[in-house]
């Protein structure tokens, strides 16, 4: 049988995760944008 928890355990969990998803995404963001600007710069 499959137990769900109520709402206010997903909503918590959501709440931790999001912020770091987010920032995550945006480093990963950055890293594909800037991905040849590193190379050159390099002696």
């Amino acid at each position: 049988m499959l137990v769900l928890a109520h709402a206010g355990h997903w909503i918590e969990s959501v709440v931790f995760a999001v912020p770091v998803v987010v920032l995550g995404g945006a480093m990963l963001v950055d890293r594909f944008r800037n991905r040849g600007r590193d190379r050159d710069k390099t002696p």
